[in-house]
C-alpha cells in the first residue's frame, strides 16, 4: 500500500510540475485554466476531437498522429503541449504497436486530477504533500506549516464564495508570500514556483 501511495504522490507531483510549466507559456493563462478545465462538457470534447477512429479509446498512437497531421507537426499552443507532454512521458521510446495498446477511456477521465489542481482543495492537499514531504532542511512544525498555507486558501475561497474578490486576491497573495518565504527551507525552489504558479489560477 505505501509503495503504490507513493507513486500515486509521485504522478501528483509530476502533473502539477507540468500543469504548472504549462501555464507560464502565456501570462493570460492562469485565469481561464480553471473555468476552462472544471466546464462540464469540455472533457468530451477533447476527448472526441482526439478518438480519430470512434473506438471511444484514445490512444498515445491517435495523439501523437493529431499533433503531427499529414505528416506535418500542427504548430500552436496545442502542438506545444503534446509535444512536451510527449517528451516528459518518452513517448518515442515505445514502439507502435505498444502506441496503439496504451489508451484512455472517457469514463476514467470523470474524475480529472488536473481538474482537481484547479481547485482550493486541491491546491491545498498539494501543499501538505509538498510541505510535508520536505526536500530542504527538515524542520518539526512542518505540518503547521501547512495548516497555515491551507487556512490562506480556505480564507481565499471563502472570500470568492461571498462575492468579495479584492479579499480573495488579498488571501492568495499572502498564501504566495509564505510559500516564497519557505522556498529553500520546507520547499525546494521547483515544488515553491509550482504552488505559486497553480495559485495564480484560482
Amino acid at each position: 500500500m505505501k509503495a503504490g501511495n507513493g507513486c500515486s504522490h509521485a504522478f501528483a507531483t509530476k502533473q502539477a510540475q507540468t500543469l504548472s510549466a504549462l501555464l507560464k507559456l502565456d501570462r493570460d493563462a492562469p485565469p481561464m485554466a480553471r473555468e476552462y478545465v472544471n466546464s462540464p462538457d469540455r472533457a468530451a470534447a477533447i476527448f472526441n476531437m482526439f478518438d480519430a477512429n470512434g473506438d471511444r479509446t484514445v490512444s498515445i498512437a491517435e495523439i501523437q498522429d493529431f499533433q503531427n497531421f499529414n505528416g506535418q507537426n500542427q504548430g500552436g499552443p496545442l502542438a506545444e503541449f503534446l509535444a512536451f507532454a510527449g517528451d516528459e512521458m518518452k513517448w518515442d521510446l515505445l514502439s507502435p504497436e505498444v502506441k496503439l495498446t496504451i489508451g484512455v477511456q472517457l469514463s476514467a477521465l470523470r474524475a480529472d486530477q488536473a481538474a482537481q489542481l484547479f481547485s482550493y482543495e486541491g491546491l491545498c492537499k498539494l501543499t501538505r504533500q509538498y510541505v510535508n514531504q520536505g526536500g530542504c532542511s527538515s524542520k518539526d512544525d512542518d505540518d503547521g506549516v501547512a495548516h497555515a498555507l491551507c487556512a490562506k486558501l480556505r480564507r481565499a475561497q471563502a472570500a470568492e464564495e461571498c462575492g468579495d474578490p479584492a479579499a480573495k486576491q488579498r488571501w492568495l497573495e499572502a498564501y504566495i508570500h509564505q510559500v516564497e518565504a519557505l522556498t529553500g527551507e520546507a520547499l525546494t525552489r521547483t515544488r515553491a514556483n509550482t504552488l505559486i504558479g497553480l495559485a495564480h489560477a484560482l
